[in-house]
């Protein structure tokens, strides 16, 4: 399903859409999985017209998962914005959920067992701050 669709008929939608991926593909721990990887997780609200998006970030044994609609735990190690991102519009959100994730990759940069998987973390930030503003000039939020 194409951005349009989500934008122009997001009633449609029935709860989650696909996650937006990324990944170090050409950094892997010794079982061939990417040391890095995120994943936004957009989720469409028709009852408050919103999407909200959460996201998965895991760093070789460091991981975090902030599903939408889900409140952390008080004490919560990682990086929260005082409200999980959400817009009527799917690339303002995405964005903002990007944005946020990148932040939490950089407090993960502690847990990565070789400085590899630190390149990878800073390729994959890089990958999704290039979204970020693709989606926030307006470029990939038809």
């Amino acid at each position: 399903m194409s951005l349009e669709t989500f934008d122009l008929f997001p009633e449609t939608i029935q709860g989650s859409a696909e996650p937006v991926i990324y990944e170090s593909h050409d950094t892997c721990n010794r079982w061939g999985f990417p040391r890095v990887v995120v994943r936004l997780l957009p989720q469409w609200s028709d009852a408050s017209g919103y999407w909200t998006v959460g996201w998965f970030c895991n760093v070789d044994h460091a991981v975090d998962e902030w599903m939408p609609g889900t409140v952390p735990a008080s004490g919560w190690p990682w990086y929260r914005t005082t409200q999980q991102p959400f817009s009527h519009s799917y690339a303002i959100a995405c964005a903002s959920a990007g944005r946020a994730a990148k932040i939490v990759l950089a407090q993960m940069e502690a847990y990565a067992e070789c400085d590899a998987a630190k390149r990878a973390i800073s390729q994959v930030q890089e990958r999704i701050e290039a979204q970020a503003v693709r989606w926030l000039t307006g470029i990939d939020n038809n």
